[in-house]
């Protein structure tokens, strides 16, 4: 069932779309086309992310997420987090689905939080090209310590509320 918020994103996106069309017909089916064939690669990608989900869930032993990623590991299980976070895709696609796994399977919120704000690694070739070895021998340790500091904030917050 659809809350408020979803229920008003769609009534804004078809106002938009509904004066669009009166406006610009043809800007109007082309933006319709472009959702479309944009709604068909998102779909793939998400479904591709559900099924990682599920084998997740069927393939890993719910007791070594949490003897590994869980609440009681600590700062151990944070800087897990963010070695695994160092090497996820940045994407939504395989990131969120991948935390929502192991979240599902026990791993801790801290270790969570810091598979989520640490950046992936696997960018940094691209990293470098833009903006220097200099520029990133700075980012790179910036990143990892902000997703380490990011998992250690919400384990405590955690620990208090949850």
């Amino acid at each position: 069932m659809m809350d408020a918020a979803e229920t008003g994103i769609i009534i804004i996106v078809a106002a938009l779309y509904v004066a669009l069309s009166y406006k610009e017909p043809k800007k109007a089916k082309e933006a319709l086309n472009y959702s479309y064939n944009m709604g068909l690669d998102v779909f793939i990608l998400f479904t591709s992310g559900i099924a990682i989900v599920g084998a997740m869930m069927v393939l890993v032993p719910e007791n070594i997420v949490i003897s590994t990623l869980g609440r009681e590991t600590g700062l151990w299980g944070i800087l897990i987090g963010v070695a695994i976070g160092s090497m996820l895709p940045a994407g939504g696609y395989i990131r969120l689905p991948v935390v929502l796994a192991l979240l599902t399977l026990g791993a801790g919120v801290g270790t969570v939080v810091a598979i989520l704000a640490t950046r992936s690694l696997l960018y940094l070739p691209q990293s470098i090209g833009f903006f220097g070895a200099r520029v990133e021998a700075i980012l790179t340790p910036s990143f990892l310590l902000s997703g380490f500091s990011a998992g250690l904030f919400a384990h405590f917050i955690a620990g208090i509320f949850l």
